[in-house]
């Protein structure tokens, strides 16, 4: 399974689909459904897991030279924990998804 890694806010409102576009300074081809990562940060809760899944449908090049992904259909799972990385990466445990 496809992952990305994001600051707890962001991925608690791509979660909630509050945030329905994602900003980044590089462009992705991929489209589907993409594992949303908790970046370990000071230890916070929810640091370091899995807590989501959302489907990526676009990303258009912006004026300022970045990217926006369009995200949709977002679904909770049961937090599990993840290994994070930079950029979209292969997630080892996503067979511990429950949708």
């Amino acid at each position: 399974m496809k992952a990305l890694t994001v600051k707890r806010q962001y991925a608690e409102a791509i979660a909630s689909g509050a945030k329905r576009v994602e900003y980044r300074s590089w462009p992705t081809s991929h489209r589907g459904d993409l594992l949303i990562t908790v970046a370990k940060v000071g230890g916070r809760e929810l640091a370091g897991m899995a807590i989501c899944m959302i489907r990526v449908t676009d990303c258009i090049k912006l004026a300022d030279g970045g990217y926006a992904w369009t995200l949709s259909d977002p679904r909770q799972i049961r937090p599990f924990a993840v290994r994070g990385r930079l950029r979209i990466f292969e997630a080892a445990d996503s067979h511990r998804i429950l949708q």
